[in-house]
């Protein structure tokens, strides 16, 4: 690593830190806990990681920001499914919503289990 882009590194840094600091003031203003409302903000703080990390670690980053957000995102899905009363009823159209939801999160496997669900409900 030359010196310049041990510098640029460091500027990189520095301006991540930045950006982090004026992400948390927002969020600290609208007094966001520890909660669902915090998620996004944890996913875009990553994502400015990811954004000015060197080169090295940027794809590995991106990659572990990108699957964040979709955690989160499917974590509020599901939060939002599950706390709906109409949704705690024991029945075949909340049990194949409940899989749409957890669909992103799957690996290949659990997806081609999924499918096959879905097919038998069309069908049925």
């Amino acid at each position: 690593m030359d010196k310049g882009e041990f510098y640029t590194n460091i500027a990189n840094g520095f301006y991540a830190a930045s950006k982090i600091k004026n992400m948390q003031i927002g969020a600290s203003r609208k007094k966001a806990g520890l909660r669902e409302e915090s998620i996004p903000l944890i996913s875009e703080v990553l994502q400015v990681i990811a954004e000015h990390s060197p080169h090295m670690y940027k794809n590995t980053l991106h990659h572990s920001a990108s699957r964040t957000k979709i955690y989160g995102e499917t974590y509020m899905n599901l939060r939002e499914h599950l706390n709906n009363p109409e949704s705690r009823r024991p029945d075949r159209h909340n049990f194949v919503r409940f899989i749409r939801i957890l669909n992103p999160i799957l690996n290949e496997r659990q997806r081609i289990i999924a499918d096959k669900i879905m097919k038998l409900y069309e069908i049925f």
